[in-house]
């Protein structure tokens, strides 16, 4: 407050030095000039795009103008807007101007300003960025010794907003529509006040609960400032709120960094109805056809001092006696309504708190609702006595209470619970010193309205009470297409309701159906949802901490966006926002599905997933319609007949659309198909026609077997050699999710499966050599190499002819070989020459494969190393964030920390050098391949040679 007052002084100071300034004389100079004080003598960025001196609109007075005065914090809230005003007109007594100070300003007049009020979790404020410059420093306004006093008339306010947002306690207060006048004298030591204010809409929201909502508000009375004493009166003061009317009086003031506090209030109008218009659910459902009976007393005060490490004293009491309301047009009512609510804290030590509530009984349409409350020392060992009874026939609140259109509540509640324990008694578990014991029971509860699409309902629902146990029971529950029966226990729930401690769970359900989208809906919700509510977009859920859970699941059928799991069986464990499945099995896309790992939820922005997944006979097609992992690597599935099975370890990040993040994608397995069959696809029609022949526009082979890695966004395959049109051909490279793809293809083509098509060099090559007296047969391989690279949609094709065309040249090279030696009748020679062929076509192919697996090697290396530097820098982003919040939290929370932090790092360390050495390894064993099958075709051609 007394920083907000000395920045209004200032700004004051500055208007008025504007106005002595001879405006006459230096009128196109007052923007620079006004603009160049303020920003002198204010932390902060001021602008406003216009100044009009009017002398003759108010004469004898002087008419001054400004549009547009904003005010920009600077950092750390910089761009923020911390005041806005639309127009500002101060009318002046030009003879007060001439004779000096006192000032006297006839009117003030602001219209539609605005005023941002923020504070930052670690308690900065913005009004701590603009304060005003110390009147030390050089051309700040100085000799304060003759106070300046200025007298306003009138201060007139229209249009208003205030936006105070606390973000450190997580509080909000929302001002609209403030308009009001105030006059007095205003100087730099003493001022006075005469303030009569109100706003349209007051809002006050804490930890996103509205206690007062959009209600109307006032407030008259004296406002004395002692800036010399920085003490602040209130007398005859009165506030109303809605139809609430409370006076207060008092005062405050600076003690240092503390603030004294000497207030109290009292309300005037006893009446019920008064007191309920304050309350959000009662006033903004027909109020005006409430009608209620009984009065109230309600009043409090604050005395001591409040600060960093002291509070003041404060007291509350409230009391309500034979209160009654009822809606006009409803036959319902609630009568015999009694309250008696006393807080008291004399010391200002929050452990020194009691809160009572000796009574509060009401009969809802005639079903009795009674409860009582003691608490004591809530902070060093919290003592809880409470006790609640009721009956409430549901059915009943449509005749009480208006509902929402077509809104419906049936069944009957019983309560009966009795708690009387000290919160050490919990922690030690001393169970026998505990008194807990009651029960809730909901027997054909229902609820349902016209704009719900998930319709509430249960048969039965039992919950019995006993110190350390509460054992649930629940039987035929609907939640939209959800139908499940449930049991199960719930250990420590008291410790984890009062202190936080751990809630250890154990259910077991047994679901007809589970729609898992809707139940993801009402948990990111937090509540059934409203008409006119648009959700902006689904995030991930923030799971309940401090919960252990063991849940034991049989299913007959889940639903979850595109995925239908029939026969589910599931043990799942849950543990501070980690969900691990030891396993899940479920039938789906026609095969069978088992997966075991965890979720993480407990990042702000992704979650993140450990899974082992064993998959078997999926349909192929069936697949892509519903997995988003085959649409983004492998489209053509779509097109692709027959069914795979998997088995595959995977890591990475889920988005907050619980979609996977590819390109943090770890882990790899190995995948088997059954005989496949793919056609009517863009690329095989291009390949088919640069080959010159149609049968590789249709692939169908026996079945595939291979082994894929993902790394940084790409899935890696280890060469695999399938039946093509015919042919042997060899399948390496990577296809990414960024559907970017780089596949290499050899074809061991047989010459006849060459047509008219084919490279023409070739075909000449081909016709000389006839004329050489060469036969081609058809089992001859020549190897094409084939390239797809581009995008996955739309791939470039890139064939390479060179191994072909020099393998007929090699043959043209040795039929003249041949004539020659036929000629010599060298017979002999002519054996040697065509072992040698065997053995050097074997090499080339040997080096062929060897040089590609060294390629697909180097690929995943760099890859891996690539990967391994991202998980290390991300893992540095987690502890950072680990560290600040910490920080905000004191000592001990930075001590647990460090612990957090050393095991986020060794973590990603681990999993760096895991990623690097499987990548090692899967290099190490590409490579081995090749060598391998490189060296059974040069033992297979020596077989051959030997056999000539």
């Amino acid at each position: 407050m007394r920083k907000l007052l000395k920045i209004i002084s200032v700004t004051i100071v500055v208007v008025i030095s504007l106005i002595v300034v001879t405006p006459f004389v230096f009128k196109n100079r007052i923007i620079e000039y006004a603009i160049t004080e303020l920003n002198r003598n204010l932390n902060a960025t001021i602008s406003f795009s216009k100044v009009s001196v009017d002398p003759f609109r108010s004469f004898p007075d002087l008419r001054l103008g400004l549009n547009e005065l904003l005010i920009i914090s600077k950092a750390p809230f910089e761009g923020d807007t911390f005041m806005l005003v639309r127009r500002m007109h101060v009318t002046f007594d030009i003879f007060s101007m001439l004779k000096g100070n006192p000032y006297e300003a006839k009117k003030i007049a602001l219209s539609r300003p605005y005023i941002n009020l923020l504070i930052k979790t670690d308690g900065t404020a913005n009004w701590d960025a603009i304060l005003p410059v110390s009147d030390a420093k050089e051309g700040a306004i100085a000799d304060t010794s003759q106070a300046l006093v200025l007298r306003i008339n009138e201060l007139a306010i229209n249009e208003g907003r205030v936006n105070y947002d606390d973000q450190e306690i997580d509080m909000q207060i929302l001002l609209n529509e403030v308009g009001g006048k105030a006059k007095g004298a205003l100087s730099e030591k003493l001022s006075n006040l005469l303030i009569q204010a109100q706003a349209e809409s007051l809002s006050v929201i804490y930890h996103k609960t509205a206690y007062l909502d959009r209600i109307k508000a006032s407030y008259e009375g004296l406002f004395d400032i002692d800036l010399l004493k920085d003490y602040y009166t209130l007398r005859n003061s009165k506030i109303n709120l809605n139809q609430l009317e409370l006076v207060a009086e008092g005062g405050f003031g600076f003690v240092g960094d503390d603030i004294s506090i000497d207030l109290s209030f009292n309300s005037m109008d006893q009446g019920f109805k008064n007191l309920l218009s304050v309350v959000p659910v009662v006033y903004n459902r027909q109020f005006d056809k409430l009608q209620a009976q009984g009065m109230f007393t309600f009043n409090g005060w604050f005395k001591g001092l409040y600060g960093d490490t002291s509070f003041p004293g404060f007291g509350l009491n409230l009391k309500v006696d034979q209160g009654a309301v009822q809606y006009a047009g409803l036959p319902g009512s609630a009568t015999s309504i009694h309250l008696d609510l006393a807080v008291v804290n004399s010391s200002g030590l929050i452990d020194d708190t009691q809160i009572k509530i000796p009574k509060a009984s009401l009969l809802f349409d005639g079903n009795p609702v009674q409860a009582s409350l003691i608490l004591k020392s809530p902070v060093s060992d919290p003592y809880i006595n409470l006790d609640i009874l009721g009956r409430v026939d549901l059915s009943r609140l449509e005749k009480v209470f208006p509902l929402a259109d077509n809104q419906r509540f049936t069944g009957i509640v019983d309560v009966k619970a009795a708690l009387d324990t000290r919160l050490s008694h919990l922690t030690q578990k001393r169970y026998g010193l505990v008194n807990a014991t009651g029960y809730f029971h909901a027997t054909n509860v229902s609820f349902g309205n016209s704009w719900n699409l998930k319709p509430f309902s249960v048969e039965m629902v039992r919950l019995d009470f006993s110190p350390a146990v509460t054992e649930m029971a629940m039987k035929e529950l609907n939640i939209g297409s959800s139908t499940l029966d449930a049991t199960g226990r719930l250990q420590h729930y008291l410790g984890y309701l009062l202190s936080n401690e751990n809630l250890m769970a154990d259910l077991s359900v047994n679901a007809a159906m589970i729609d898992v989208d809707q139940l993801l809906d009402l948990v990111l919700l937090n509540e059934f949802p409203i008409p006119d509510t648009a959700k902006t977009g689904a995030v991930i859920p923030k799971l309940p901490s401090n919960i252990e859970a063991v849940f034991q699941l049989q299913a007959d059928s889940i639903l979850y966006k595109n995925y239908r799991l029939g026969k589910a069986l599931a043990k799942v464990n849950y543990k501070d926002g980690v969900v691990q499945f030891n396993p899940l099995e479920s039938w789906l896309l026609g095969g069978k599905v088992e997966l075991s790992g965890t979720f993480d939820a407990r990042g702000p922005e992704h979650a993140w997933v450990d899974l082992d997944i064993r998959i078997s006979d999926f349909n192929i097609a069936k697949s892509y319609k519903s997995m988003g992992l085959l649409q983004a690597a492998v489209p053509v599935a779509e097109r692709t007949r027959g069914s795979f099975s998997t088995g595959l370890l995977l890591k990475g990040k889920f988005d907050n659309n619980l979609n996977p993040v590819y390109e943090s994608l770890q882990g790899g397995g190995l995948l088997n198909t059954s005989a496949i069959s793919i056609t009517t696809v863009e690329t095989l029609n291009r390949l088919g026609d640069l080959f010159g022949n149609n049968d590789y526009k249709e692939l169908t082979t026996q079945g595939v077997d291979l082994a894929f890695q993902f790394i940084n966004g790409k899935l890696f395959q280890q060469p695999f050699t399938i039946k093509w049109a015919g042919t042997t051909t060899t399948v390496s490279g990577f296809v990414g999710f960024d559907k970017i793809i780089n596949l290499d293809l050899v074809f061991q083509v047989p010459f006849e499966k060459f047509g008219p098509g084919a490279n023409q060099a070739m075909q000449r090559m081909a016709t000389e050599a006839a004329r050489k007296g060469i036969n081609v047969s058809p089992d001859k391989g020549l190897i094409v190499k084939v390239n797809l690279g581009g995008s996955i949609l739309h791939p470039t094709i890139t064939l390479d002819y060179r191994s072909a065309v020099a393998d007929i040249k090699t043959q043209l090279q040795q039929a003249a070989i041949l004539q020659l030696e036929q000629q010599k009748e060298e017979f002999q020679q002519k054996i040697s020459e065509q072992a040698q062929r065997l053995l050097d076509e074997a090499k080339l192919q040997g080096d062929a494969l060897i040089a590609q697996a060294g390629q697909a090697a180097a690929r995943i290396r760099a890859e891996a190393a690539a990967a391994a530097e991202k998980i290390l820098k991300e893992a540095e982003i987690r502890v950072q964030r680990v560290e600040e919040e910490a920080r905000k939290k004191g000592p001990l929370a930075e001590a647990a920390a460090r612990e957090v932090t050393r095991r986020i790092r060794q973590e990603a360390s681990n999993l760096a050098q895991k990623t690097i050495a499987e990548a090692d390894k899967q290099a190490e064993n590409i490579l081995a391949e090749a060598q391998k099958q490189a060296n059974d075709l040069m033992t297979k051609a020596r077989e051959k040679a030997e056999r000539l």
